[in-house]
């Protein structure tokens, strides 16, 4: 069963009451990356490994309550974009960028003027896009790259920090690590990696090529379009 979202109410992730002297944002470095595509139950089971979390868009702004996210509707975008892969359709997962915390205070919300909403961290959390991969048949290489003229969408690209800068201090911290609020929210991630996905290799005329990428363990069969119209072959094992 998943875990419910907690309320905001009263909490620096909500806009119930103004803030004269809003936090402010996060500084952190040194990302770690995990692209991955899983079923919609391991995804789901990965966020009952969270427990309760506050999860809100970002990139934008936008209308009054529209921020605020749920693990359902993020696993219903993700639904959508798992079937069309089973139909063999070119997926989607744009607009796709959320920020995931189990921390109350790790994520402001800020309201415009205008009544419009924006987002942004305030403590290390999940970062959680649409995974973008290149192919470059030169060297015959795969990597992550979320600039790029045609990229190939690769699930979901989750990235934490391991250092950032206190918003009140301004001391260096490791995110990643206790007793920072974030990092059980790391370790969790990395184990469910561990438990429900592997490293999938690419072939191409024949000969495999292994990646850093992960497939869920349920996933083994999956067909990608995108991949195939490029010669290139998802190997389940």
């Amino acid at each position: 069963m998943l875990p419910t979202s907690p309320s905001p109410e009263g909490s620096s992730s909500s806009a119930s009451s103004p803030n004269p002297l809003p936090p402010r944002p996060l500084e952190a470095s040194k990302w770690l990356d995990f692209l991955f595509i899983a079923s919609e139950k391991e995804l789901e089971r990965l966020f009952e490994r969270f427990g309760p979390v506050f999860m809100y868009r970002s990139k934008g702004l936008f209308n009054q309550g529209e921020a605020r996210q749920s693990v359902p509707q993020l696993l219903a975008v993700w639904k959508e974009y798992l079937l069309a892969l089973e139909e063999g359709k070119e997926p989607q997962l744009d607009p796709f960028y959320f920020y995931v915390s189990t921390v109350e205070k790790g994520i402001y919300l800020r309201v415009l003027p205008d009544g419009r909403e924006q987002v942004y961290t305030v403590l290390p959390c999940l970062v959680a896009q649409a995974g973008k991969i290149v192919y470059s048949p030169v060297d015959v290489s795969f990597r992550s790259s979320a600039f790029t003229e045609d990229p190939i969408l690769w699930g979901i690209k989750l990235s934490f920090p391991q250092i950032f800068l206190d918003p009140v201090t301004r001391e260096l911290l490791r995110a990643d690590r206790p007793p920072s609020p974030s990092a059980p929210l790391l370790k969790e991630l990395r184990q469910w990696i561990r438990d429900e996905t592997f490293p999938v290799a690419f072939e191409i005329d024949g000969k495999r090529h292994q990646t850093e990428f992960r497939l869920g363990n349920e996933m083994k069969n999956i067909k990608h379009l995108p991949l195939e119209k490029r010669g290139i072959i998802v190997s389940g094992t």
